[in-house]
C-alpha cells in the first residue's frame, strides 16, 4: 500500500559446506609413486590481481583464514575472492604483519604501528597505536618484524624495541642496532652489534647466545629451530648455515648454501610444519632443505614468477606464500594433487617397472628411472611424433596406438608396424590367448603374439568398417558391442575363425535409446552398461530393448551426460559432463565426489578423458593441460574449509547501502521496502586462489534447496517480498 513503509525481516547465517562431495626388480607401489610424484602448483599473483605496488614485504593469515599483505601501498586484504586496501595514516609501506594468539591483527610501517580491524559492516581499517608511545620515542623510522612472545607484542626496529602490554607500551633502545630477531621456544633472539641474544621482557635481561666472530662476521639472515630443543640453525646473508648449540654457545658450519663467490644473497627462511626449510634468495628463488638440514636436490618449488625473495610465511593449511620484489607466489603444497607432466594433451597413461609412459598428442613420453619426477624427467620418445590415443601392457611390453600405426615401446627404443594406421586401441579376446582385436578408424584387424615373431598385425575382419574406438566385448564368445558417436550402437559378432564379422545390429533411436548422439558402453558391476544425453540404460535380451538403469541414472540425473565409468577397487570413477570424480561402489545411496576435482573443469579430452586409478587413494588425471597425480587422503572436504561473508548491502535510488554482518534469529537485518536489490558476497580465504572454487546458497523463505554450485563469489535478490528471509552459503 502507497505511504506505509514495510520491511523485509532478514537474518543472514553462514554455514560451511564441505563438498561431498609386479616382477622381480620393480619398485613396490609406494616406492614408485613416492619418486614419481610431481611438483605442487605454484599460484602467481600479479598486479592486474591485487591492483597495486607490486613489492612484498610481509604475510600474516587471520584466525578466519583471511590473509594480510604488507607491501609499498600499506596493506592487503585478499579473502580468497577480493582485494581490498589499507592505506596508513602516512601513507608509508607496511613491512610486518602479525596475528596474535587472540586473533588481533597487527601493522606496523614507517613511524607508526597499530591494528587492522573489521567493523560489523566487513570493511576493514587501521587504528594507530603510535600514541601509546611518549612523544620523544615516536621516532621510529621502519619497523621490520612484529613477533609475539612472553605475553608481549614485540615490534622491531633498527634502534630499539617496542614491547606491548595491552595498552602499555615499553620502549627498549639499542646499543647500536638491532638486527634479525626471531622468536622459537616462546624465547626472543634478537641480533645486535655484538652478536646473537635472548631477552626476557620479564627481567629485561639480555643473555648472550653466540658471538659475531662465531659466523665469521657474516650477517645472521634467520635463526630456525633445528633437530632437537638444544640445536638451532642460523642462516647468513652470505649463504651459510651454522648449528648454533645452546648449551655450548657457540655455532658450527654445516654448508654452504651459496657458493662464496656468488653475487646471490639469503634473504629469509622458515621451517615447515612438515620439517622442511625453505629458504628465500636474492636472485635464486627458494633452496629447500630437508629436516636434518641436507639440500633437497630434486625440491619441488619451480617458475616462480621472481628471482628475489623478500619473506616466506606458512598458512595453516601447510602452503608456503612468498613475498616477491615482483608479485607474490603461493606453493600449492597442502592440495592433494601435483603436476607430473605439462604443455601436452594427455591421453593414457601406463606404467611398466620404474617407467611411466604417457600417450599425448604431441607423441609419447617416458619418464627416466628413479628421477623423482616432475615434467622435466620426461622425455619424448624419437619416431612417436603424433597424435598417440592408448597405451597397453601386454606379455611385458608397452604397446602405443597411434594415429601412425602401431608401436612396441621399450624405454626410449621403439619397433613400428604401419601396415595399419589410425589405431584407437588394442583389446584381448578372451579365451583367446596371445590374439588380440586392432581397434581402428575403420574397422577391426586380428593381433598374434608369439615369441619369435613378437606382436604381429595380421589381416583386416571383413564385414564391419566403422570407427571402434569404443568396443566392449559381450558376455557372449565373439560378441561385441560398438558405439559410435553419431551413428548409434552397433552389435556385431565375429566367426570363430576371425576371418570376419558375419552379423551387424544396428540401433539408433529404436528400441528405446533417446537418441544415436553420444552413447558410450561400460562394464559396471558384471553389468553391461550404456550412457546417453538422458540418462544410462541396459539392454534387455529377451525384449530386444534399452531400459534404463534406474540406479544409475538416479544417481547421475538425466540432464548431463556420463562419459566414463571406471570400476576400480571400492570406487566407481566417472566423468559427468565436464566433470570428474568417484562414488564408493558398494554404498546403497552414494555421494558424488567431484569437489577434489574441480580445477580440471573443462579442461578434459572429450570422449577420451584419462583416468588411471593406482589404488585406493591415489590416482592420475590426464588433461588437455597435463598430466595430474591425485592423493585422495588429503581431500579438502575431509576439513572443514571456512567460508566467509564479505559484505552485504543493498540498493536504493541513493546508491548502495552497506547492511550489518551481525545478525541472529534474535536480531535479523531490516531492509526498507523500496530497495532494487540486495547483494551478498561470500569467499573460502583458506582455498588457494584460482582455482576453481565453486559455492552454492540458499535463501530459506525464497528457494526450496540448494543452488547447483556455481563459480561466482556473489548472489543477488531482487524483488523479495515481505517476508523472513535466511540466507546460506
Amino acid at each position: 500500500m502507497d505511504g506505509v513503509f514495510r520491511k523485509i525481516f532478514f537474518a543472514v547465517f553462514l554455514f560451511p559446506i564441505i563438498n561431498g562431495h609386479a616382477g622381480e626388480g620393480v619398485p613396490n607401489q609406494d616406492e614408485f609413486w613416492n619418486t614419481i610424484k610431481g611438483s605442487p602448483r605454484i599460484i602467481h599473483y600479479t598486479r592486474k590481481d591485487f591492483n597495486g605496488d607490486p613489492q612484498f614485504w610481509t604475510m600474516c593469515e587471520g584466525s578466519d583464514g583471511v590473509f594480510y599483505f604488507g607491501n609499498n601501498d600499506g596493506a592487503l586484504v585478499f579473502d580468497g575472492a577480493r582485494w581490498t586496501k589499507i592505506i596508513l595514516p602516512n601513507n608509508s609501506s607496511v613491512r610486518s604483519l602479525l596475528v596474535s594468539k587472540d586473533g588481533t591483527i597487527y601493522a606496523a610501517g614507517f613511524n607508526d604501528f597499530g591494528r587492522i580491524v573489521r567493523d560489523s559492516f566487513g570493511q576493514y581499517k587501521y587504528e594507530s597505536m603510535v600514541n601509546l608511545l611518549r612523544p620523544e620515542d615516536r621516532g621510529l623510522e621502519n619497523i621490520w618484524q612484529i613477533h609475539e612472545v612472553q605475553g608481549h607484542i614485540v615490534f622491531r626496529t633498527f634502534k630499539k624495541l617496542i614491547a606491548l602490554t595491552g595498552e602499555k607500551a615499553l620502549t627498549l633502545p639499542a646499543l647500536n642496532y638491532f638486527g634479525h630477531a626471531a622468536v622459537i621456544n616462546d624465547t626472543y633472539y634478537i641480533l645486535d652489534d655484538e652478536g646473537t641474544k635472548s631477552l626476557d621482557f620479564h627481567s629485561l635481561e639480555f643473555r648472550p647466545i653466540i658471538d659475531n666472530e662465531d659466523l665469521l662476521n657474516e650477517e645472521l639472515s634467520a635463526l630456525l629451530p633445528g633437530t632437537n630443543d638444544n640445536r638451532l640453525f642460523a642462516l647468513t646473508k652470505q649463504g651459510s648455515l651454522y648449528s648454533v648449540l645452546l648449551d655450548k654457545h657457540k655455532a658450527v658450519l654445516d654448508q654452504r648454501l651459496i657458493p662464496v663467490e656468488s653475487r646471490n644473497l639469503i634473504t629469509c627462511g622458515i621451517r615447515s610444519s612438515k620439517g622442511l626449510y625453505y629458504i628465500g634468495t636474492l636472485s635464486s628463488q627458494v633452496i629447500v632443505l630437508d629436516g636434518n638440514g641436507e639440500r633437497l636436490l630434486s625440491h619441488p618449488v619451480q617458475n616462480l614468477q621472481d628471482n628475489t625473495v623478500l619473506n616466506l610465511v606458512e598458512t595453516q593449511r601447510g602452503n608456503v606464500w612468498v613475498m616477491l620484489n615482483n608479485g607474490i607466489d603461493c606453493i600449492d603444497l597442502s592440495s592433494p594433487v601435483s603436476l607430473l607432466f605439462e604443455n601436452a594433451s594427455i591421453f593414457d597413461v601406463v606404467r611398466q617397472g620404474d617407467k611411466l609412459y604417457v600417450a599425448t598428442n604431441q607423441g609419447v613420453f617416458v619418464s627416466g628411472s628413479g628421477s623423482g619426477g616432475g615434467a622435466s624427467s620426461f622425455v619424448k620418445i624419437d619416431g612417436t611424433e603424433g597424435q598417440a590415443w592408448s597405451l597397453h601392457e601386454y606379455r611385458n611390453q608397452v604397446l602405443c596406438c597411434h594415429d601412425r600405426g602401431l608401436f612396441v615401446l621399450s624405454g626410449t627404443t621403439i619397433k613400428k608396424d604401419l601396415s595399419v594406421t589410425g589405431i584407437w586401441k588394442v583389446i584381448p579376446l578372451k579365451g583367446r590367448k596371445d590374439r588380440y582385436l586392432v581397434c581402428t578408424y575403420e574397422g577391426l584387424h586380428v593381433l598374434d603374439y608369439t615369441r619369435t615373431q613378437g606382436f604381429v598385425i595380421r589381416h583386416k575382419l571383413e564385414g564391419f568398417n566403422e570407427s571402434t574406438r569404443d568396443i566392449l566385448e559381450s558376455d557372449t564368445p565373439g560378441v561385441f558391442w560398438v558405439c559410435h558417436g553419431y551413428k548409434g550402437v552397433f552389435r556385431i559378432k565375429i566367426d570363430d575363425a576371425l576371418q570376419r564379422v558375419v552379423s551387424v545390429e544396428h540401433f539408433k533411436d529404436q528400441n528405446g535409446l533417446p537418441s544415436p548422439f553420444n552413447i558410450n558402453v561400460f562394464r559396471w558391476k558384471n553389468e553391461i552398461v550404456f550412457t546417453t544425453n538422458q540418462g544410462i540404460y541396459t539392454y534387455n535380451e529377451g525384449s530386444n530393448e534399452f531400459k534404463i538403469h534406474p540406479f544409475l541414472t538416479g544417481l547421475f540425473g538425466k540432464t548431463m551426460n556420463v562419459r566414463k565409468l571406471l570400476e576400480h577397487g571400492d570406487k566407481t570413477w566417472f566423468v559427468h559432463d565436464d566433470e570428474v570424480g568417484y562414488f564408493k561402489t558398494t554404498d546403497k545411496n552414494p555421494a558424488l565426489e567431484k569437489g577434489l576435482f574441480l580445477q580440471l573443469k573443462g579442461t578434459f579430452n572429450r570422449s577420451m578423458e584419462c583416468i588411471v586409478p593406482i589404488d585406493d587413494s591415489h590416482a592420475l588425471v590426464g588433461t588437455n593441460t597435463g598430466l595430474y597425480y591425485y592423493d585422495l587422503r588429503n581431500d579438502f572436504s575431509g576439513n572443514a574449509v571456512n567460508t566467509v561473508l564479505s559484505k552485504t548491502s543493498y540498493q536504493e535510488d541513493s546508491g548502495e547501502t552497506l547492511c550489518s554482518l551481525v545478525t541472529s534469529p534474535g536480531s535479523p537485518q531490516l531492509f526498507p521496502n523500496r530497495i532494487s536489490g540486495i547483494r551478498f558476497e561470500f569467499a573460502a580465504p583458506q582455498f588457494p586462489g584460482k582455482l576453481n572454487i565453486q559455492y552454492s546458497y540458499w535463501l530459506k523463505g525464497l528457494e526450496e534447496d540448494w543452488s547447483p554450485w556455481q563459480d561466482m563469489s556473489f548472489k543477488e535478490y531482487n524483488s523479495l517480498r515481505p517476508g523472513h528471509y535466511v540466507f546460506h552459503v
